[in-house]
């Protein structure tokens, strides 16, 4: 599977191979087919251009997902294109606490599960989206794959 990360932010250092890790397991823990998927790690101001485009709302947000190819797609998937903004990890985890890494991390998780199917608009669908997260969160945190302030 080709993980495919640019990084243009420079609030937080994030270490792309850890990153990798978690978007495979995330990915296998799916039972999801994937032959590439696309992350990039942005700054608030490019996060809220992203969000005006496409989305008309201009306001600050975690992660945008853009699925591409479908799961009737075998030959060669592209699951799509995760935009995830660390300085809203820093904002949230500075309000109500926790750790900006493991923040970003639940990002990251969030915009691969839109990828794959899950929505978070109706109630029922945000009650799966968050089991669907803490399901993830607590499998990387068993495997010692969460991102840390350690891993700095």
């Amino acid at each position: 599977m080709k993980i495919r990360i640019t990084d243009q932010q420079k609030v937080l250092k994030l270490p792309k191979t850890s990153i990798k890790k978690i978007v495979q397991e995330v990915i296998h823990l799916e039972n999801e087919l994937c032959h590439e998927v696309i992350i990039h790690f942005i700054s608030d101001k490019k996060m809220r251009e992203l969000h005006a485009q496409y989305f008309n709302d201009p306001s600050p947000t975690d992660c945008i997902s853009f699925p591409l190819d479908g799961p009737e797609e075998t030959h060669y998937r592209v699951l799509g294109e995760i935009f995830v903004c660390p300085e809203t990890a820093v904002k949230y985890t500075e309000q109500h606490g926790g750790d900006p890494y493991t923040e970003t991390a639940l990002y990251t998780i969030h915009g691969l599960l839109h990828l794959m199917g899950y929505d978070d608009i109706k109630k029922t669908d945000q009650k799966a989206m968050r089991a669907a997260e803490k399901k993830h969160l607590e499998h990387l945190a068993a495997l010692g794959l969460l991102l840390t302030s350690i891993q700095k």
